[in-house]
Formats: C-alpha cells, sequence, structure tokens
C-alpha cells in the first residue's frame, strides 16, 4: 500500500504513490486541520461501500475500490477513497461546503490508520 499521510498542524497531507496512484488516477490530497469535523476507524461494512459509477476511479468489488465517487445527499458530494482488501479503513469527514472542497469524504487503507486517527482528532479539538 502506497498511501503516505503526513499530520500537521494546518495540513493533513495525503499522498499517492505507485499502483495506488494509478487505481485513484490521483495524486493525492491536502485537507486543511480546520475544514476536518472528524477522524475514525471504522469497519469497512460500517462506511457504506455502494459507491456510484465513476469514470476517475477504479472498483472491482472484493479487490479494491480508489478514485473520486459521487456521494449522492451529503455536503460535498464526493468522496476519495483508497482501499484494498481491508476490513477496517481511516474515515476522515470534513465541512466541504463551507472550505469548498472537493471532497466530503476521505477513506483510506493505512497500517497506522489507529494513530493517524488520533493525531488528526487531537489537531481538530484544539
Amino acid at each position: 500500500m502506497a498511501v503516505h499521510v503526513d499530520v500537521g498542524d494546518e495540513w493533513v497531507v495525503v499522498r499517492f504513490t505507485g499502483l495506488e496512484r494509478l487505481l485513484t488516477m490521483k495524486h493525492g490530497a491536502q485537507l486543511p486541520i480546520r475544514a476536518i469535523t472528524s477522524a475514525q476507524v471504522q469497519l469497512l461494512t460500517e462506511v457504506d461501500p455502494e459507491l456510484s459509477w465513476s469514470p476517475f476511479a477504479t472498483r472491482v468489488p472484493g479487490v479494491a475500490v480508489a478514485g473520486s465517487f459521487a456521494w449522492e445527499g451529503h455536503p460535498g458530494g464526493r468522496q476519495l477513497w483508497c482501499v484494498e482488501r481491508d476490513a477496517e479503513v481511516l474515515v476522515v469527514d470534513l465541512d466541504a461546503e463551507a472550505y469548498e472542497l472537493p471532497y466530503g469524504r476521505v477513506v483510506l487503507q493505512h497500517p497506522d490508520r489507529n494513530d493517524l486517527a488520533w493525531w488528526i482528532a487531537e489537531r481538530v479539538s484544539r
């Protein structure tokens, strides 16, 4: 998995390299800390993996969900996913409308997801 997440005082920077860059069709995303409403680890089945088809994403059920997907009825209207066969994922929700962001939710598979959720939540609470 080539997803790199850097948590700073002002930004959470997500970078995709290798196969993940190809699957997501993205270099990554910069998420302002002030726009993050929550960061938590959830079971993939709880995150509602029913995503619409997208020409800017890869979706192979049971294998990989990666890229930008519509998120009907939610502020921001889009989600960024990069998940392969992992039961638990890092879910970062954002106030996309207030901060004019392209995504209302970012869902990532990462080996340090619990630590990242804690670090992000720590900065959001400041």
